[in-house]
C-alpha cells in the first residue's frame, strides 16, 4: 500500500514536471522549435546589440510574428563589423521587404528584451527566406519614451549646441560694451594707443555728467522762479489762444451766416433780373421786328433806287439834274452870303441902302429901320 501510495505521487509530480517544462518552454520559445511549427529564417543585422537573447519575441504591428534564434558575429576575424540575429518568422506572416527591425532591449533592465518590425505604408513583395534586414538598436526606456521623442531631444541638443556657438560672438560684444571706458579715455586718452571706442559705460558716465550739470543749473532759486514764470507766460499763452480760437470760431459762424444771407439775396435778385431781362425781351420783340420790317423796306427802297425806280432813283441815276441841283446849291450861297452883307452894313450904319429903277436910272434910296 505504502509502495502504492509512493508511485502515485512519483507519477504526479513528473506530470506535474513535465507540464512546468512544457510552460517553460512555451515561455522561452523552445516549444514551437521542438515541435517543428512551420517558419523561415531571416537574418537581422546591427553594429552593438545589447539586452536581446536567444528566445525574445519578435514582433510586427504588436502581434508576435517570430522569435531569436541565434546571435552570431557577422565575420568572426573582424568582430567589429557587428552582429546577425538569425530569427524564426512563422510562415503565417509574410514581412514585406521595406521592412526594418529595431532591437528594443529590456525597460530599465526588467524584464526580456524584444525585436520590433517596422513597416513603411504602401504595398511591398514579402521577404525571401534567409533575407537579411536592416536593423537598429532602441532606445533604453523602452515604450516609455518614444523614440521621436528622443530624436527631437537630440535635435534640441544640437541646435543648442549651434545656438551657443552662434552666442559667443555676441557675447564677445557684450563684453566689448560693458567694458568700463572712461571719457577720458575716450576724449583725450595718454596716447594714440590707448585711445578706445565709447561704450556703454562712457555714455552712462556722459549721462551723468548732464544730469549733475542739469542738478546744478536748475538748483539755483532764480533760474527755478524763472523757469515758474515761463510756465505761467505759457500757460497765458494757451489760455489767449484758446480765447482767440473761439473769438475765431464765433466770427466765423456769423460770416457764414453772413454769406448764407448774401447768396439768398443775390439768388433773389437773380431771379429777379432774369424775370426783368424776359419782361423786356417780350416789350423789345415787337419793336424788333418793326425795325427788321422797316430795314427791309429800306433795303427794297435803297435797291429800287440803285435800279432808277421813282424820283430818288432818277435824282441819282440823272447826271443832268444832279448838275442843275449844284447850281441852285452855288446861287442859294450867293444869296446867302449878299444877305450876310446887307446885315453887316445895317448893323453898322442903321439902314439899308438899295437902288430903285426909275426912268432916268438907278436912284440910290436909304431905308432905315425903326429903333425900339
Amino acid at each position: 500500500m505504502k509502495e502504492k501510495r509512493r508511485n502515485i505521487f512519483v507519477g504526479l509530480f513528473t506530470i506535474i514536471g513535465l507540464f512546468a517544462l512544457a510552460m517553460l518552454m512555451t515561455s522561452f520559445g523552445e516549444l514551437p522549435r521542438l515541435f517543428g511549427r512551420g517558419d523561415y529564417r531571416v537574418i537581422i543585422t546591427v553594429n552593438e546589440p545589447s539586452g536581446i537573447s536567444e528566445g525574445d519575441q519578435i514582433y510586427l504591428s504588436g502581434v508576435q510574428v517570430g522569435r531569436v534564434l541565434e546571435l552570431r558575429f557577422l565575420d568572426a576575424a573582424h568582430l567589429d563589423r557587428g552582429v546577425e540575429i538569425v530569427s524564426a518568422i512563422s510562415k503565417d506572416f509574410q514581412i514585406p521587404n521595406t521592412a526594418t527591425a529595431v532591437v528594443q532591449p529590456a525597460g530599465l533592465g526588467l524584464g526580456r528584451g524584444k525585436i520590433i518590425l517596422r513597416v513603411l505604408e504602401g504595398e511591398a513583395p514579402p521577404f525571401p527566406p534567409g533575407a537579411v534586414i536592416k536593423g537598429k538598436m532602441g532606445n533604453i526606456w523602452g515604450d516609455m519614451i518614444p523614440d521621436t521623442l528622443l530624436d527631437s531631444v537630440d535635435k534640441t541638443v544640437v541646435q543648442f549646441g549651434e545656438f551657443v556657438g552662434a552666442l559667443t560672438p555676441v557675447a564677445d560684444d557684450l563684453h566689448d560694451l560693458l567694458e568700463r571706458h572712461t571719457v577720458g579715455d575716450v576724449d583725450n586718452p595718454a596716447s594714440e594707443a590707448r585711445r578706445v571706442t565709447a561704450n556703454l559705460s562712457t555714455v552712462i558716465e556722459r549721462f551723468d555728467v548732464t544730469l549733475r550739470t542739469f542738478n546744478e543749473t536748475f538748483g539755483d532759486e532764480r533760474v527755478r522762479q524763472a523757469w515758474f514764470r515761463l510756465v505761467d507766460n505759457v500757460d497765458q499763452i494757451g489760455t489767449d489762444a484758446r480765447s482767440a480760437v473761439e473769438d475765431i470760431r464765433v466770427t466765423a459762424a456769423a460770416l457764414r451766416m453772413d454769406l448764407k444771407r448774401i447768396t439768398d439775396k443775390l439768388e433773389v435778385g437773380v431771379d429777379d433780373l432774369s424775370l426783368s431781362l424776359n419782361e423786356a425781351a417780350d416789350h423789345l420783340r415787337p419793336a424788333l421786328e418793326n425795325a427788321a420790317h422797316l430795314f427791309a423796306t429800306l433795303n427794297r427802297v435803297v435797291e429800287g433806287i440803285e435800279h432808277g425806280e421813282g424820283s430818288a432813283g432818277m435824282f441819282v441815276r440823272d447826271p443832268k439834274l444832279y448838275e442843275s441841283l449844284v447850281d441852285s446849291g452855288e446861287r442859294l450861297k450867293e444869296l446867302l452870303d449878299t444877305i450876310n452883307r446887307l446885315m453887316s452894313r445895317f448893323e453898322r450904319q442903321g439902314a439899308i441902302g438899295v437902288k430903285i429903277p426909275t426912268g432916268i436910272g438907278d436912284v440910290p434910296h436909304n431905308i432905315k429901320v425903326p429903333q425900339k
